[in-house]
C-alpha cells in the first residue's frame, strides 16, 4: 500500500527478513523481495490462519505457508515403540490424520510393525485416517488391546465409524468367528427419496443402556468380546450409524448375539432420527421405550 516514510526506511526492514528457511517474518508477516511499481511500495501478505507458525516454501523463497501445531498422545505399545508420551508436533495446514501418521511413522520407524491394528482418535472421538486437522487438535494413536474388559466398548460418535480398524482391534487369536453387523443409511423411507439422516441423543443415558445390552449379550450367549458405536448428528447416504461386532468360539452364538444387542439397542437406548426428504422432515418413530412400556403394563395387569 501506499506509504509516507521514505525508501530507506523499507530497505532497513528488509534487513529483517529472514535468510533461512522456516525463520518467522517480522511482525507476524510476510514481506516478498520485490518491489512493486509504486514508489515506497512493499506488499505484505498476512497469515491466513492465526496463532499458526509460518515456514518457507522451497518452490517460492521469500513466500511463507501456514503450518499448525497438534497435540500427539501415545498410548501403550505405541508408547514403548516411540518411547514418549506426548509430542507437539508442526504440520501443515489442510493435513489430515493420514499425513500425521506418515511424519509420526518416519519419525518412530517401529510404529509401523502395529500400524495395521492402531486405532486414531481425534479430540477424544474416534477418527479415520481421512480426517482433516486443525491447530491445536490432540490426536491419540490407540493401540489394539490385549483382552479382558477393554476388549469391549460402547460408543458415540460425530465421525465415521471405522468398523474394519475396531473389529481388528477385537480379533484375538482363540476367536472362530466375527459377526459384524452395521446399520446402513439409505437412500430411500416411506416411498419417498431421503436425502440425509440426523440422529440425536440422551447420551449419558444412551452410553449407560448400552451398556446394560453389553452385559446382557455377555450374560446370555457364550461369546468373547461385543462391541457397539452409534454415530450422531448428520448422516449422508450410504453411511454408517451403528455398528456392533461380536467376537466367539463359534459362529451361532456370534450371529444369535449381534441379532440380540441391535434389536435391544433399538426397543431401550434413547437415539432417535430424523430423517430429511425433498418436501421435508420427519422425526423417525423408533421402538425405544416400546418394550419397557409393554412391560409395565403387563406387570400393572397382573
Amino acid at each position: 500500500r501506499e506509504s509516507s516514510l521514505p525508501r530507506a526506511h523499507f530497505q532497513r526492514l528488509e534487513k529483517w527478513i529472514p535468510p533461512v528457511p522456516g525463520a518467522p517474518a517480522f511482525a507476524g508477516m510476510t514481506m516478498r523481495q520485490e518491489w512493486p511499481r509504486g514508489r515506497n511500495d512493499c506488499a505484505l501478505e498476512r497469515p491466513r490462519v492465526a496463532n499458526c507458525s509460518r515456514t518457507e516454501t522451497d518452490h517460492e523463497p521469500g513466500v511463507y505457508t501456514d503450518s499448525m501445531k497438534v497435540n500427539v498422545l501415545f498410548f501403550g505399545m505405541a508408547h514403548d515403540l516411540t518411547g514418549v508420551a506426548e509430542e507437539h508436533l508442526e504440520i501443515a495446514e489442510g493435513e489430515c490424520v493420514g499425513d500425521l501418521w506418515t511424519q509420526c511413522e518416519a519419525r518412530f520407524p517401529r510404529l509401523g510393525k502395529i500400524a495395521d491394528s492402531l486405532v486414531t482418535a481425534v479430540n477424544q472421538e474416534i477418527a479415520d485416517r481421512r480426517r482433516t486437522l486443525h491447530d491445536g487438535d490432540e490426536v491419540a494413536f490407540l493401540p489394539p488391546v490385549s483382552g479382558g474388559a477393554e476388549d469391549n466398548f460402547c460408543r458415540l460418535t460425530r465421525e465415521p465409524i471405522p468398523t474394519q480398524d475396531l473389529a481388528a482391534q477385537m480379533k484375538a487369536p482363540e476367536d472362530g468367528a466375527v459377526v459384524i453387523f452395521e446399520g446402513i443409511v439409505r437412500d430411500n423411507s416411506r416411498g419417498k427419496r431421503t436425502l440425509y439422516l440426523e440422529y440425536e441423543a440422551y447420551e449419558p443415558m444412551a452410553l449407560r443402556k448400552m451398556e446394560e445390552i453389553r452385559h446382557e449379550v455377555k450374560e446370555k450367549f457364550s461369546i468373547d468380546r461385543v462391541g457397539m458405536i452409534h454415530r450422531l448428528g448428520r448422516l449422508e447416504i450410504g453411511e454408517t450409524s451403528v455398528a456392533i461386532i461380536v467376537t466367539s468360539a463359534h459362529r451361532r452364538a456370534a450371529f444369535e448375539a449381534c441379532h440380540f444387542a441391535i434389536d435391544r439397542l433399538k426397543q431401550i437406548v434413547p437415539i432417535w432420527k430424523k430423517e430429511y426428504f425433498e418436501d421435508g422432515a420427519v422425526w423417525s418413530e423408533g421402538e425405544q421405550g416400546k418394550s419397557e412400556i409393554r412391560d409395565q403394563k403387563m406387570g400393572i395387569d397382573c
